[in-house]
């Protein structure tokens, strides 16, 4: 019922590439809601090493 209520698909999580992708973009967005700095070099290397391992 909650998920339906948040507009989310009522489906298993991602996996591989997509779910660390997701899991990455969920982080980030979380931090940002608490308001810390997202523009970080943890930041950068963690979505960098992420681009390489699906190029």
């Amino acid at each position: 019922q909650d998920r339906v209520e948040r507009g989310l698909p009522d489906s298993p999580p991602a996996s591989g590439t997509a779910g660390a992708l997701l899991a990455l973009l969920t982080g980030y967005s979380q931090r940002l809601a608490i308001g810390q700095d997202l523009d970080s070099a943890a930041f950068r290397q963690a979505l960098q090493a992420l681009l390489d391992t699906t190029a």
